[in-house]
């Protein structure tokens, strides 16, 4: 199908629309004994707008993008198709996986959980953080904690707080992660200009641009998309003050002994 990026992805998701619509009838009526379809599909357009993900661009958004994207997808989360172009320069990994985290989380995707050892994908995440952001200072100290989570995504929330942390420093970041009581929490924190107190529910909302201290790189849909990991994991996301005055993540995430065999619950 040749067409732009919302007509081709609307066309997709209408198709599939139409031929449930059909064959739904064709059951009712007798004319097929079941309903042959073994998962739904869907398409959408994501793209990275002033180094922020969007979700299904329109016009003024998709002739600026950096990089635009369509995904297809199933119901249960499994690719059928990706078309993404850089319109400038390359885009990266990271760049890449928040577009498809995040058309993933609109179409209602669930994440699959099992036993993880936080503390080594954390520091893993840090080193790989420090080596492409080698002008700041990146402090993390992470204790032992398990929890019942999925690792890629997991991998994604550290990324796009340690993104989120090391564009606002303004020399430091510190990390840590440490265990209270039935909870893992994990602390990202930055000595930059922070968060006034009455904005910091709103950087975890679709679209929303911090203020002018923090201007020009804003949230966008990048704590959006953490908080859809975090509760996905069943835990809660805060932003606060951080102890080098800056702005602060806190995310809670239940901790699961060795023993505990329910890693589904």
């Amino acid at each position: 199908m040749q067409a732009d990026g919302g007509t081709r992805t609307a066309a997709i998701t209408g198709s599939y629309v139409a031929l449930y619509q059909a064959v739904t009838k064709f059951v009712s009526a007798g004319l097929v004994a079941a309903l042959p379809l073994r998962d739904s599909v869907a398409a959408i357009s994501c793209g990275i707008v002033e180094g922020t993900a969007v979700l299904d661009l329109d016009y003024a958004e998709d002739s600026t993008a950096e990089t635009d994207a369509n995904f297809v997808l199933t119901g249960g989360g499994g690719i059928v198709e990706i078309q993404a172009t850089a319109e400038g320069a390359p885009f990266d990994d990271a760049s890449f996986a928040r577009m498809l985290t995040l058309a993933r989380a609109d179409s209602g995707l669930k994440l699959g959980l099992a036993p993880l050892e936080l503390g080594p994908v954390v520091l893993e995440v840090c080193r790989q953080a420090q080596t492409v952001h080698p002008e700041r200072e990146l402090v993390a100290v992470a204790n032992e904690a398990t929890i019942a989570g999925d690792e890629d995504a997991i991998r994604q929330l550290i990324w796009i707080l340690l993104d989120n942390a090391l564009r606002h420093a303004r020399s430091r970041v510190t990390v840590t992660l440490s265990t209270e009581g039935e909870w893992a929490r994990l602390t990202v924190a930055d000595d930059g200009a922070g968060i006034e107190a009455a904005e910091r529910e709103k950087v975890f909302e679709r679209f929303y641009r911090s203020d002018r201290a923090r201007a020009g790189q804003g949230a966008g849909l990048g704590l959006s998309i953490a908080r859809w990991i975090v509760e996905q994991h069943r835990g809660r996301i805060l932003a606060g003050e951080g102890s080098d005055g800056g702005a602060a993540m806190y995310v809670d995430l239940p901790s699961r002994a060795s023993g505990d065999k329910d890693w589904t619950a």
